[in-house]
């Protein structure tokens, strides 16, 4: 794959409203870098699930930073998580 494939294909179906505005649902596409960590915006709420992968793929440390559970990341790989805003979290 080369850069910007990902780009070139067909835009998606805008994803339906959340119906919680504190929430946010995302769609990762993560590229590797031979570490445990994942990206997710502001403060994961649910662990990241990979569809591709095996049902515990991986999990939330400290109840928000999230992480493989086992090995590291040595593929591409695509991910959903929820996510709460860091104002949400305050209250």
């Amino acid at each position: 794959m080369e850069p910007g494939d990902l780009a070139a294909t067909e835009p998606r179906a805008k994803p339906p409203a959340a119906s919680d505005p504190n929430r946010i649902e995302q769609e990762i596409t993560i590229r590797p870098h031979n570490q445990k960590w994942l990206f997710a915006l502001d403060v994961p709420v649910s662990p990241p699930v990979n569809k591709a992968e095996p049902f515990f793929w991986a999990t939330l440390l400290n109840g928000d930073i999230a992480q493989l559970r086992y090995g590291k990341l040595d593929h591409t790989a695509r991910y959903d998580v929820t996510s709460a805003t860091i104002r949400a979290m305050r209250h």
